[in-house]
């Protein structure tokens, strides 16, 4: 269970970690995480996100995961797949997140979603730009 302030220290966090690691170039909060979608936040929400690596870099940078915040509280880190990793703090928050290049996430559907950090080229905004217009609306389910 996390406050509001807490919430919001976590993802300055974020930002600050991708900001200071180097190969890392951009960051996507998703969800409840992003500002949009701030109203469907509650103490257990936890937090969504993409973190953009250097092109090719995946492979090198992906076992580092020091620039997540609050590194002592960290009880659990798990992969989930090649990109998709889950990380579980004392208090019982997660971070769910992909960890990966932009090319990586192409075909990703984004909705609600914060562009934090984001390179000079603006990669991370073009991705979520693309995420957001491959949405299809619902389809209607039929009895």
């Amino acid at each position: 269970m996390v406050s509001p302030e807490q919430y919001e220290r976590l993802s300055r966090g974020l930002a600050e970690g991708v900001r200071g690691r180097e190969g890392l170039i951009g960051l996507v909060l998703l969800g409840s995480a992003s500002d949009d979608a701030r109203a469907r936040r509650d103490e257990w929400s936890d937090h969504d996100f993409f973190a953009l690596i250097e092109e090719g870099r995946g492979r090198d940078i992906r076992p580092d995961l020091s620039w997540l915040p609050d590194q002592e509280r960290l009880v659990l880190t798990a992969r989930e797949g090649e990109i998709g990793f889950a990380c579980v703090y004392d208090d019982g928050h997660v971070f769910e997140f992909a960890f990966s290049d932009a090319a990586e996430l192409a075909g990703a559907v984004v909705n609600d979603a914060t562009v934090a950090v984001d390179d000079a080229a603006g990669t991370t905004a073009a991705l979520v730009a693309r995420g957001g217009s491959a949405r299809h609306p619902p389809t209607p389910s039929t009895p």
